[in-house]
């Protein structure tokens, strides 16, 4: 129960934390590394959930087990994710400056591969996802080059979808959580809010030695890092 507790809060959501990036004039590189990680990071912690959860469930697993499914969930979502990549930019590259039927085809290609992940092969349909947007991201680049309404649009097309999916996230929990605080507002305690507060510290203590370990590599891959920014990322 403790690892899938542990599994639940690596997740993190960086929402709020780009929004305050933004109107605080911070560099974009800082909020792309931010939103990088959270991506990955949540990716990563369905995979760990979906397995503490089965084994709290009372299900038994042996070694073998557990390694094939590290193997299947993740790879085989990774890699569905990238064969729809692949299929959507072909298709792509045949439409000629038609900004609705490219929205509609990118909206079409994620629900598929996260149908066909999760559905069919039993893996990550997140994961899925993530690689078919990485993989669009850096090949399909050239192609919006000399489109660039057919781009514009299609960004801002999924901006208002990925504001409108997490702002209903967040009055979705908020529902959740507040109707089960009150009808179990006997059993809590004021302890509990104490817990919470050490429970959240040690959160960041992890994360910090986290970063604080794997600071030497983050500094020399990708968009680099410095210590500003990996305190951002800390928190």
């Amino acid at each position: 129960f403790s690892l899938l507790v542990g599994a639940i809060m690596a997740a993190t959501d960086p929402v709020a934390v780009v929004a305050l990036l933004k109107e605080l004039g911070a560099s974009k590189k800082l909020g792309t590394i931010v939103e990088g990680e959270s991506l990955m990071n949540d990716g990563t912690a369905i995979v760990m959930f979906m397995l503490f959860l089965d084994l709290a469930k009372g299900e038994s697993k042996t070694a073998s087990e557990v390694v094939v499914f590290f193997i299947q969930v993740p790879f085989a979502g990774i890699a569905i994710g990238l064969a729809a990549g692949i299929g959507t930019l072909m298709w792509i590259r045949q439409l000629y400056n038609d900004a609705a039927v490219t929205i509609s085809l990118t909206l079409c290609s994620c629900y598929l591969a996260f149908f066909v992940a999760e559905e069919v092969a039993s893996a990550s349909g997140v994961l899925a996802v993530v690689a078919l947007g990485v993989y669009l991201t850096a090949f399909a680049k050239p192609f919006f080059q000399v489109r660039k309404e057919v781009e514009e649009t299609l960004h801002h097309f999924w901006f208002m979808v990925s504001f409108a999916a997490n702002t209903m996230i967040f009055i979705l929990a908020g529902v959740i959580i507040g109707n089960l605080t009150c009808n179990n507002i006997e059993h809590l305690e004021g302890s509990d809010l104490g817990w919470m507060l050490l429970f959240y510290l040690f959160i960041l203590v992890a994360r910090g030695i986290t970063v604080a370990v794997l600071y030497p590599a983050l500094t020399r891959m990708g968009y680099g890092m410095d210590w500003r920014f990996a305190s951002v990322v800390v928190w």
